[in-house]
Order: C-alpha cells, then structure tokens, then sequence
C-alpha cells in the first residue's frame, strides 16, 4: 500500500489515491476479519493446549527451534495486529 501510495505521489504529482485503496479492500477486510478475531483465536490456543498434552508439547517444542527464530506460535500472531499501528 504504501509503495503504490508514493509511486502515485511521485509519477502523477495528484492527490488521486482511491482507486489504490479499493484495490487494496480485500486485503483490508482480511486485515480486520484477522484483528476482529485475534483475541478468540487466543484464548482458543491456550484452551485447547491447557487440555491436550501433546499439543502443548509441539508448542514447546517449536519455541525453541531455530527455524521459529526461538518464537512461540503467540508471538507470530500477533505480528499482523502490530502491523498496522507502525505505519506513520
């Protein structure tokens, strides 16, 4: 979004941006669909691993692991929640 927003600025020296948001929508309503449900999908993990022993043994495990970068599951999760608030 924001390379096609200042490719925009930069070639047609226009304010016009709509078009580029509504062919962004779709992404933008997964985005939200995606914050909507964050804290359910959450809460669901710690449920279900509280209650299944080998479940919370594979989140354990690959927490550790180097092709996680040492990272539970939560931490990716909340990557695309964060997402947004860092743009400027």
């Amino acid at each position: 979004l924001r390379k096609s927003l200042e490719e925009r600025l930069e070639q047609e020296k226009s304010q016009r941006v709509g078009d580029i948001f509504l062919r962004m929508v779709w992404g933008l309503r997964l985005y939200s669909n995606y914050v909507t449900h964050y804290e359910a999908a959450c809460n669901a993990l710690k449920e279900y691993s509280a209650k299944n022993k080998l479940l919370r043994a594979f989140l354990a495990e690959t927490a550790t692991d180097a092709r996680t970068g040492g990272m539970p599951l939560e931490s990716y999760l909340v990557m695309p929640v964060q997402r947004i608030p860092r743009y400027k």
